[in-house]
């Protein structure tokens, strides 16, 4: 691992950019391809042992961690679903093996939802003990390249592995026939936010020293190139970009320079830096002139704009054409709609969100409350049959949110007590509309502990 040759270009020479750090960490610039990596640890032995004992801040499983997962479902169910679906029809069972399988939910899911045979591997102790107690999956911290797999997954992986080239090459031999790898990285040389959720804090965090590879598309897709992987489906808002790939025989180097140089690049993290000390000290207006690709930065000016609706959808609409690849600053319409009481408005852009972000706990629970306004409309105006069919909207929502995010267990029950509390029993209504609610057989809770159901 000491040898620090660039794995994508082979150059050995690199431009340190640690002095745009707060703190050093081996940050460069490849001078044969611009790819930004980090040179953190001389052996293997050194990368191992700080994944499994400092790479999580909490060395346990929490609520945070469950949360983030259960949201993840959503995004595997809406971009891998439709070839699960096909390729499991008629009790078909496959293989599926994943790397970085954090505490195992991924695989719990294939297992309890497709009937999937799985293998994972997990250098963390602490999520290896929670995937085996949770949900009894054994995961190892050695991927088993002598088997063969229908689906291999790196979802958020290759940013932390020293050589993404080596591992692409060696996976081509695993893939059964028809078998397909699923890919997923975070992009953080073009969009600049807070990945995960929350709000964006520091230049250092952005280019956290975890995540060994920064990548760009560019040079993601260029490593596809060259270790024979072809693009079937790709996916580039939902949470990083996504990709399902299959191999091919071709190896090809893009005759094509990459989009920037080195220096370029340089010129580019430089000006991410300063737009990012810029967004600290609260000028968000002089961040998004230094790099017009700060989600965060748009979502921030429009904040300050409450009383000004027609100047926050400017905003909106702004960083919505130089930042592509986020639905957060869509979502946020959705939210100042919702506010504004234009609740039809709000409604249509938080489905359109949710398209794209099917567990995301804040557009649920926005759109349940759109529907809990709605209903409480038409309750007013005396259409109770409409009002039950509305709020039964709601209370659908609110189960599904509870089980996405058990922290809002009780603000959920709390809505679904006012709906519930607040419908005349009335035979003459006509036909009873049915709420799907915890006390209804069937609902859908997400089942976090891997129960039988």
């Amino acid at each position: 691992m000491a040898d620090r040759t660039c794995w994508l270009c082979d150059s050995k020479e690199f431009i340190s950019v640690d002095y745009l750090r707060a703190e050093i960490q081996s940050m460069k610039v490849c001078k044969g391809c611009g790819l930004v990596v980090f040179h953190r640890w001389d052996t293997p032995e050194e990368y191992e042992s700080y994944y499994a004992t400092q790479y999580r801040e909490r060395q346990t499983v929490n609520m945070s961690n469950l949360v983030t997962t259960n949201r993840k479902i959503g995004y595997h169910e809406k971009f891998l679903g439709e070839w699960l679906k096909e390729k499991t029809k008629d009790g078909k069972k496959i293989s599926a093996g994943e790397i970085g399988s954090a505490n195992g939910y991924f695989l719990r899911w294939l297992r309890d939802v497709y009937g999937a045979k799985v293998y994972g591997t997990e250098l963390l102790p602490a999520f290896r003990r929670y995937a085996k107690w949770a949900f009894d999956i054994d995961l190892v911290k050695d991927f088993d390249y002598t088997r063969k797999y229908d689906l291999i997954t790196l979802y958020h992986v290759l940013e932390h592995v020293p050589d993404p080239k080596e591992m692409l090459l060696k996976l081509k031999d695993c893939i059964a026939p028809g078998g397909i790898l699923y890919i997923t990285v975070p992009v953080w040389m073009e969009e600049m936010m807070k990945w995960g959720g929350g709000a964006f804090t520091t230049f250092d965090d952005h280019f956290h020293p975890d995540h060994i590879n920064a990548w760009s598309k560019w040079h993601f897709k260029e490593l596809l190139k060259r270790t024979g992987w072809k693009i079937l489906k790709e996916e580039s808002r939902m949470y990083g970009y996504m990709v399902l790939l299959e191999p091919t025989t071709l190896l090809e180097v893009s005759l094509i320079k990459p989009p920037q140089s080195a220096e370029e690049v340089v010129y580019q993290l430089t000006d991410m830096k300063r737009a990012a000390t810029a967004y600290q000290r609260g000028d968000y207006g002089e961040a998004m002139r230094l790099y017009p690709r700060f989600v965060d930065a748009y979502l921030a000016q429009a904040g300050q704009e409450t009383k000004n609706f027609n100047r926050q959808m400017e905003l909106l609409d702004m960083g919505g054409r130089m930042c592509p690849n986020t639905i957060l600053l869509d979502a946020q319409k959705g939210l100042i709609f919702y506010q504004y009481g234009r609740l039809d408005e709000a409604e249509g852009i938080l489905l359109k969100a949710l398209e794209n972000k099917p567990h995301d706990d804040n557009l649920l629970l926005h759109l349940a409350m759109i529907y809990l306004k709605t209903g409480e409309k038409s309750m007013k105006k005396g259409d109770i049959r409409s009002a039950k069919i509305i709020w039964g909207k709601a209370v659908s929502l609110l189960d599904k949110l509870i089980g996405i995010n058990p922290a809002m267990y009780q603000q959920c029950y709390d809505f679904i007590g006012y709906i519930f509390s607040s419908i005349p029993l009335d035979a003459e209504m006509g036909e009873e509309i049915q709420f799907t609610s915890p006390h209804t057989e069937g609902a859908p809770h997400i089942n976090l502990m891997g129960e039988k159901t």
